[in-house]
């Protein structure tokens, strides 16, 4: 409770004491006066655990951002003039992630485009196999070398 509420709630009861609230104030309103402060109180008080708990809930997610931007290094803690911080940057973090966001990204596409050539060349050795098979049931021989053959043969084995 304040200071000012206090001193009132002394000085009306001294006030009371001396049987002289009716000069101070009259009885309903200093009840009414020491209600209207208590409603206050408690309004304020809700105000304050509202924003302990806002600037609890702030603190968690800075250090979240924090965490994030020291996984980056000496780039988290870079100024735009080149100047290095002591501590992360957190307005750098978004920028670093979303740059880390697309090399990866990149990457995947690059990975796909590789994947497909890997399913084109699977594709040929089967045909290769499978000609070298016609080729040997038509001459009784294999045209492909056995070198060739084993590593045909190591590719295509992890498909069962």
């Amino acid at each position: 409770m304040s200071n000012l509420v206090e001193k009132f709630r002394e000085r009306y009861a001294r006030a009371k004491s001396w049987g002289a609230v009716d000069v101070f104030l009259s009885r309903n309103e200093a009840s009414d006066l020491l209600a209207h402060i208590e409603r206050l109180e408690s309004k304020n008080q809700g105000w304050q655990d509202c924003a302990a708990i806002m600037s609890r809930n702030a603190d968690f997610y800075q250090g979240i951002v924090r965490q994030i931007g020291e996984l980056f290094g000496e780039e988290a803690r870079t100024s735009d003039d080149g100047s290095v911080q002591e501590g992360v940057l957190a307005l750098k973090v978004p920028e670093l992630v979303q740059d880390l966001h697309d090399t990866a990204m990149s990457g995947i596409d690059e990975i796909q485009e590789l994947w497909v050539k890997v399913e084109r060349l699977e594709a040929a050795v089967r045909a290769v196999k499978d000609w070298d098979i016609e080729n040997f049931k038509e001459r009784g021989a294999f045209v492909v070398p056995q070198r060739i053959r084993q590593m045909i043969q190591a590719a295509t084995d992890a498909e069962g």
